[in-house]
């Protein structure tokens, strides 16, 4: 791994890749919080029918999981014919901004829009792992390809176990108003960093 950990441009790529990541797992969390958060609110004026919890985070999992069905097996095909750079740039300021309009009221008042949102940063999750994949042998020696894909899948399962950690003392310390802002700072680093 040493060589790796000189290797300027494969570590930006490594690194966007925890922000992105971790983002991606917070992003869930996030939504979960504000949908749930305006349902409480709801249920406290019997003249607006609330859903449920479970219902909620139901219809969030099918907004996240319906483009990596639809797109992924066109996704990779794509991404090979754009520039993989531009590719993992642009998706990371997507989903920002998407995330970014989590914080604003008609978001948290129509569990709909919320959930058009969640639809619109998967697709950019969507594009963003084909073409971070494929940037890997690009950027390291044919040796060090092994490590730098086990490095990639041990940093892919560090997140998915603890992302979801991560988005509850986001949300804790920034409030559900400014954690949007914050999820979309670490899209923001990601890009940055690429």
């Amino acid at each position: 791994y040493a060589s790796l950990f000189k290797n300027k441009q494969f570590m930006c790529l490594w690194m966007a890749q925890v922000f992105s990541q971790f983002a991606d797992r917070a992003v869930f969390v996030l939504f979960v919080a504000v949908l749930t958060a305006q349902q409480t609110a709801k249920q406290a004026d019997p003249s607006h029918p609330a859903i449920g919890a479970a219902e909620l985070t139901s219809w969030l999992y099918v907004a996240f999981t319906i483009p990596a069905v639809v797109l992924s097996p066109f996704a990779g095909v794509c991404v090979d014919r754009w520039s993989h750079r531009s590719v993992l740039i642009v998706s990371n300021l997507l989903r920002a901004f998407f995330v970014a309009l989590v914080a604003l009221n008609w978001v948290k008042q129509y569990p709909k829009v919320a959930f058009t949102l969640a639809f619109l940063i998967s697709i950019g999750a969507q594009f963003f792992g084909p073409a971070e994949t494929a940037s890997i042998p690009r950027l390291v020696k044919k040796n060090d390809l092994y490590c730098a894909n086990a490095l990639f899948f041990t940093t892919m399962m560090i997140a998915l176990g603890f992302g979801f950690a991560i988005g509850e003392p986001i949300i804790a310390h920034t409030g559900i108003g400014g954690a949007p802002y914050a999820v979309a700072a670490l899209f923001l680093a990601a890009s940055l960093l690429l």
